[in-house]
């Protein structure tokens, strides 16, 4: 299992490809929801974040494929 830490860096790092390769959608970053639960946090911070890891990579995958798509 990853560690916050290394969730982290992980989203950082979508994020940051997102803002240099797609900037058109970083307002789709914010209107991304992310729940927490504080009832186990440790556990619940990695599931929300690895959720939030998969819709962001989830985003990027689409919008290329779309993207691509559309300048052909």
């Amino acid at each position: 299992m990853k560690t916050v830490h290394e969730l982290n860096e992980k989203i950082l790092k979508i994020t940051s490809t997102i803002k240099e390769n797609y900037p058109e959608l970083l307002k789709n970053i914010g209107e991304t929801p992310v729940k927490i639960n504080y009832k186990d946090a440790e556990d619940v911070s990695i599931k929300n974040l690895t959720e939030y890891i998969n819709s962001l990579e989830s985003l990027v995958k689409e919008y290329s494929t779309n993207h691509k798509a559309l300048k052909k």
